[in-house]
């Protein structure tokens, strides 16, 4: 439970560690890496990315109180309201949390994401021709336009009949990445928790700790801060029903203790541990291959996992199989995309030198 004073969560001993380090046996990301392969009925190119992604960037998911979390989760859909450290914590957190809880998730994306490389990340992995015929992709994105402040209302609608069909939304309540680990989140839209009011799911306190340093950063990054591995909070849940009677004030204090109760203290959080061999591996990619680095990012978070697991697209695409090289068909034209992407515009013909010289 919360202290009224602070908001900070009281230790609980049941407290679950849903994921624990994907280097350790035994973590449970064979779950995540199964749930993404699902969708295609064997391993794909996206279902590896977002895998190994994920056990890069994420160093646990940790359930505080999990009577109320799987209480509130296992009654249909949940409204998950977070806290923001970098940009791509969102797809990190539905790559493993729509696995760990079989459900899909809606999140809530500004528009220009939409035209951004992020943007073709999370729209073209919905796109791969060869899904199953009865495969559901497990998120969905909401675009906010904030230089129309009134389209959050049909936005709004809109995650509101997806909660009610069942599924999950997960919204990052200040709209705006932090600069510092010592942030403390202190705005949420009064219509973001009557959505959790009306759509009557349960709230979910979310905090994502770990991703930034304690003195502030001089650019918002786009990854964690340095590529560091982050930890997701889940808090204990609040039923609507307890939100209902309140003032418009006390339900935003009440949301706004929970989240920034939720984990480690603000001042207390110290940045995970940076691993250099992966920040250099990312370095001399971009260099020698001529790509951008949060493509650099992409190509070594793969090389860097256990391949054995991926298919055979994947394992073609880091042996440097580039965009000409793929059939001229709806998923080769897919992967030629990847491929463009992941090995710039010299990793395909390095990665052949590589291999002649092995020879």
């Amino acid at each position: 439970m919360h202290t009224q004073e602070t908001g900070r969560s009281t230790p609980r001993a049941n407290a679950e560690v849903a994921l624990g380090d994907p280097s350790s046996a035994g973590a449970g990301w064979e779950r995540v890496e199964n749930h993404w392969r699902e969708l295609a009925g064997e391993p794909w190119f996206i279902g590896d990315l977002y895998a190994a992604l994920a056990k890069r960037f994420v160093r646990s998911v940790r359930i505080e109180d999990p009577d109320s979390f799987y209480r509130a989760t296992g009654q249909g859909g949940v409204l998950y309201l977070a806290n923001h450290q970098n940009l791509l914590e969102s797809l990190f957190f539905t790559t493993v949390m729509t696995a760990l809880t079989n459900n899909r998730i809606g999140t809530m994306i500004k528009i220009w994401i939409e035209e951004h490389w992020i943007g073709r990340l999370l729209t073209d992995a919905m796109r791969y021709p060869d899904f199953r015929p009865d495969a559901m992709f497990p998120y969905r994105l909401f675009f906010f336009n904030d230089a129309e402040p009134r389209s959050l209302f049909r936005l709004l609608e809109e995650m509101k009949g997806f909660l009610r069909e069942g599924a999950s939304c997960m919204v990052h309540v200040e709209g705006t990445r932090a600069f510092s680990s010592r942030h403390r989140v202190t705005k949420i839209s009064d219509g973001v928790i009557r959505l959790a009011i009306e759509a009557g799911v349960a709230i979910v306190p979310v905090r994502f700790s770990g991703g930034l340093p304690e003195n502030d950063v001089e650019e918002k990054p786009i990854y964690p801060y340095r590529l560091v591995a982050q930890d997701i909070h889940l808090g204990q849940a609040i039923p609507p029903e307890a939100l209902a009677g309140l003032s418009m004030k006390e339900r935003k204090q009440v949301v706004l203790n929970a989240i920034n109760g939720t984990g480690p203290d603000p001042d207390d959080e110290r940045m995970s541990p940076v691993d250099f061999e992966f920040e250099r591996a990312v370095r001399d990619w971009t260099e020698a291959a001529g790509c951008v680095k949060e493509s650099a990012v992409l190509y070594q978070a793969l090389k860097a996992a256990d391949d054995t697991r991926f298919g055979s697209d994947t394992r073609d695409l880091l042996a440097g199989r580039g965009a000409a090289a793929w059939p001229d068909t709806p998923k080769g034209r897919w992967m030629a995309r990847w491929a463009e992407l992941l090995l710039g515009a010299r990793g395909e013909r390095l990665l052949a030198r590589e291999e002649a010289a092995n020879v």
